[in-house]
């Protein structure tokens, strides 16, 4: 049993360091961003602002690009758009913690498996060795 648990511990530490790249490749100075995208739009330069936040990877930026694209609509029509990407940003965020949420499930049951078996192939050899 402790193949699969050794496995499962190979795996889960793979989409740990996985996530840890994702989310430090992803993190931006929301701050920054915001400032600069806000000013471009106070000068009136739409295009300007949708390309400050083509250019900068992340989730905070395709929101915020998804409610430019968006100026002149309604308000609602802004704010819809904008969920819609904050939905969809926030599920590729969550991307495999499934995976690591079954392992940790699945782990300390492999494990308890593991003490069974050993308790049961423990106790066959105590009764073979009394007979």
């Amino acid at each position: 049993m402790m193949h699969p648990i050794t496995l499962c511990s190979v795996v889960a530490v793979a989409v740990v360091v996985y996530k840890l790249v994702q989310f430090r490749r992803l993190q931006i100075d929301a701050r920054d961003l915001f400032g600069q995208v806000r000013q471009e739009l106070l000068n009136g330069r739409v295009k300007e602002a949708a390309e400050l936040c083509e250019r900068r990877p992340g989730p905070a930026s395709s929101v915020l690009h998804a409610g430019i694209l968006k100026i002149g609509s309604a308000p609602e029509q802004v704010e819809s758009s904008m969920e819609t990407t904050a939905l969809y940003e926030l599920a590729q965020l969550e991307g495999k913690l499934g995976l690591l949420a079954t392992i940790a499930n699945l782990a300390p049951v492999l494990g308890f498996l593991g003490t069974v078996w050993g308790m049961i192939v423990a106790f066959d050899v105590i009764q073979i060795k009394d007979t």
